[in-house]
């Protein structure tokens, strides 16, 4: 008998290398007649990612912890450490944001509780003592609370379900930047906004001052803040803001005794307004017309009271925010002119013309607004451990954070305050008669007070889009164009030179492709957004007329189909630059045990190629290393927030259990980035909070190029990169006599009494063979690399890439008579 004509054939991941999941493992996924088409491409790749010419394992992660060292934790201010950042809730946000200084500001929000990063600039102090000079031995940083919101998407009903974020629950947050200032959104709370040098975020009081009770959708586009889906008070206007059982006119409607009977509201899915340019804060007050109130235009109204002395006094009709940092209205401060605490006020009276003198100059530039008594400014807070709003001084106790252990019942303030008016000296106005040029005489009259920056800056503007009616999903930049995404159509917006319309609006596409995910629109490329929908991934680009459907992901893994509507809001996409990979976010993954089997798809955008993740990322951020100052390099990080808990603790969408103490959300950073200061190696961690775990790669089917007949394999060879180390790799490979058949393990042995399907490599740096005998029309193999421990129990970093596997092959023309009906 002659003997058979054996050959090697490599099969190297740049030959396929996709993940298939719709598509048959057996089909060429491409127009090629090789067979490698499909050879190369895997049924299963969990915690592997394509590096240039190879599968390489995955990194993990570890704690997030910006301090040189454990050791240098310090113990001051309101402390957070750098393990669970909330105890309970996950970390559904992070995000850094440019401080008015420049340097980066790191905030994460866990529950309804926003922490900041903050850093100490005392540890860097240099001196010299005994005429050595003495360096500080290094940053310290510490979370501190800034505000706590009342609701949130982990709030829990009375029965332990998670409230829906559709049926009064909180969205998902949106954080945006304008201008150094960070807006933050739930739909359900009033928006906040913070910036950098303030000790506390504070809400964007000029949307509820303009009837606004919550958004929808917020989104930063040519320096404005746009917010969209808003529910507003439809009426009942001016008893919100008069009546005085309501503690907070900017906290909660719902709650309040005067709703529904006094105080209605009504949802508007597509109406839009978007802030004055250059200031989120600033939105243009309206007019009260009746019991509602005519957006855009107006002030805050109140009387001028004269007295017999000329002396006089300032008050306001509505609860309006005045003398806070969020707040449109200011009080003097330096009277720099045409500041934003710069106003003008208009009088209705008999008189046609009232003017303000300076009486020692009969001079003015400006006028300004100073309160009249010693009372402190109003500012409003929640009380820790309670959904009850209260005005709270800007004193708030001595660390320096509203709604802690330390606020006493001084701290808080529930008086009205008169105002006075005032030049940019500070110096007291007069009022006068242009007629006689004397002070006006006394009495009551009604004033409108305005800023004066809503003169200098590009107009607020409130926008209907009521076309189909459907809700506004999202809005998203897109190059120089915004984005608009609703249930069943999405437009563009562009910039103008009308300063009147400073927007113009493009229709485009109407139909079922829609952003149903709507947290993972993300730009890709700075040409092109993707995002997610009930039937597929889409893409879109500045001239699209209609999405289109990104066929990688059409043959890999359907994962879009498995998320039920109401974890809708659980589902985003972020882009990891250090790996170039975006990520999407799926907290579904679970097996039958519970345990998650896949929580992320990640899109290598340069290799085009997806991967899973077996776990769940609760939120993402790229960011810079926290410094407690912008001066030198900073190194790139990626940082995750991850929830855990143990059997019987509260669990939530993306929850993973562990067995020690690391409890609730924690914020890590990933496994993989640039070196660190003072090194020349990339920086890799190959374990996850001190555990392991495991990196699975499942090839489709092989065939050699021929399903017809069977093929006689005798060896098998793993070939790994040069450039990592080796480790254990289980290789398990089966057989099939067709793709719809039953398939046998070819690699089941008994060691030590125990039956294994699989043959393990110890020694790969010059063992990498696997002898064996097979004859099967289909091969399949899979390659799965454990976590390694070193004597003390351990995790041991364990790189690998694979860069090919080499079968040693012999085709037998035969037809396969085991595939034959009723014969052999």
């Amino acid at each position: 008998m002659a003997s058979r004509r054996y050959k090697n054939i490599t099969i190297h991941p740049a030959q396929g290398g996709a993940l298939i999941g719709s598509a048959s493992d057996d089909v060429p996924t491409t127009q090629e007649a090789n067979f490698l088409s499909s050879s190369a491409n895997y049924t299963t790749k969990t915690n592997f990612r394509r590096e240039t010419d190879g599968e390489l394992r995955r990194e993990g992660w570890e704690l997030f912890n910006p301090h040189p060292s454990e050791a240098e934790i310090g113990q001051w201010g309101n402390i957070k450490t750098f393990d669970a950042l909330d105890s309970q809730y996950p970390i559904r946000a992070v995000h850094q944001f440019p401080g008015t200084n420049g340097t980066p500001v790191l905030i994460a929000i866990a529950g309804g509780t926003v922490w900041r990063l903050r850093a100490s600039s005392g540890p860097y102090s240099e001196s010299y003592v005994d005429n050595e000079y003495v360096m500080g031995l290094g940053e310290d940083f510490y979370w501190q609370s800034i505000y706590i919101f009342r609701d949130h998407m982990d709030n829990l009903e009375v029965d332990g379900t998670l409230k829906s974020p559709f049926e009064g629950g909180a969205y998902r947050w949106e954080v945006v930047n304008v201008t150094n200032h960070v807006i933050i959104n739930n739909g359900v709370d009033l928006p906040i906004v913070y910036k950098s040098e303030w000790d506390s975020a504070e809400p964007v009081y000029g949307l509820r001052e303009n009837g606004v009770v919550s958004v929808g959708t917020i989104a930063s586009f040519q320096d404005r803040l746009f917010c969209s889906d808003l529910t507003v008070i439809e009426k009942g206007y001016v008893n919100w803001f008069t009546s005085g059982v309501v503690e907070d006119p900017y906290g909660n409607i719902y709650e309040s005794p005067l709703y529904p009977a006094q105080v209605s509201t009504q949802r508007y899915q597509y109406r839009m307004v978007y802030s004055s340019e250059g200031d989120p804060k600033l939105f243009n007050a309206g007019i009260v017309s009746g019991d509602a109130v005519v957006m855009e235009s107006g002030g805050l109204p109140g009387t001028l009271t004269i007295n017999n002395d000329g002396s006089y006094e300032v008050a306001f009709s509505y609860r309006f925010k005045v003398g806070t940092k969020g707040s449109m209205y200011k009080l003097y401060n330096d009277g720099l002119f045409q500041s934003d605490e710069a106003y003008t006020l208009n009088i209705s009276s008999p008189i046609p013309m009232i003017k303000f003198v300076d009486e020692k100059t009969s001079n003015i530039s400006s006028i300004f607004l100073t309160p009249n008594t010693t009372t402190d400014s109003l500012t409003y807070a929640v009380k820790t451990g309670s959904n009850n709003f209260e005005p709270y001084s800007v004193d708030y106790g001595s660390d320096g954070t509203y709604g802690t252990y330390d606020d006493s019942a001084s701290d808080y303030w529930t008086t009205w305050t008169t105002y006075k008016l005032v030049d940019n000296n500070g110096d007291d106005l007069g009022v006068a008669d242009p007629d006689t040029g004397l002070l006006l005489d006394e009495g009551t009259y009604s004033i409108v007070l305005r800023p004066y920056v809503e003169q200098l800056r590009s107009p607020a503007a409130f926008r209907e889009f009521s076309q189909d009616g459907s809700r506004m999903l999202a809005m998203k930049p897109l190059a120089d164009k915004l984005v608009c995404y609703r249930d069943s159509v999405f437009f563009f917006l562009s910039r103008t030179n009308n300063a009147e319309f400073p927007f113009a609006v493009e229709p485009r596409y109407s139909g079922g492709r829609v952003a149903d995910f709507r947290h993972t629109i993300i730009d890709i490329d700075g040409k092109q957004h993707l995002f997610m929908g009930n039937s597929g991934i889409y893409s879109i680009n500045r001239s699209s007329t209609e999405p289109k459907q990104v066929a990688l992901f059409e043959i890999g893994p359907n994962f879009w189909s498995k998320v039920p509507p109401d974890l809708a809001e659980y589902v985003y996409a972020v882009d990891n630059p250090i790996t170039r990979e975006i990520f999407i976010n799926s907290p579904i993954g679970y097996d039958t045990e519970g345990k998650i089997t896949w929580g992320a798809v990640a899109y290598d955008y340069i290799n085009h190629t997806l991967s899973e993740i077996d776990c769940s990322f609760t939120a993402c951020a790229y960011i810079r290393k926290p410094k407690h100052n912008r001066i030198g390099p900073e190194e790139a990080w990626f940082v995750m927030g991850v929830h855990q808990a143990s059997a019987g603790q509260p669990s939530y969408p993306g929850t993973q259990v562990r067995t020690d103490a690391k409890y609730g959300g924690v914020l890590t950073r990933y496994g993989y980035g640039p070196p660190p200061v003072n090194s020349t190696e990339p920086y890799r961690v190959y374990s996850r909070l001190g555990e392991g775990y495991e990196s699975t790669i499942k090839s489709g089917l092989i065939d050699f190029g021929d399903s017809f007949s069977d093929k006689e394999i005798r060896s098998y060879v793993l070939e790994l990169s040069s450039k990592y180390g080796t480790t254990a790799v289980r290789v398990k490979i089966s057989t099939t006599t067709a793709p719809q058949g039953t398939e046998s393990v070819e690699t089941m042995q008994v060691v030590d009494g125990v039956e294994i399907d699989y043959v393990e490599l110890n020694n790969l740096v010059d063992e990498n063979m696997i002898p064996m005998y097979i004859k099967a029309p289909y091969i399949r193999d899979q390659i799965t690399v454990l976590p390694e421990y070193d004597s003390d129990g351990k995790v041991v970093s364990n790189p690998i890439k694979l860069v090919g596997r080499t079968f040693e092959v012999s085709g037998v023309n035969t037809r396969a008579t085991t595939q034959a009906y009723n014969q052999g």
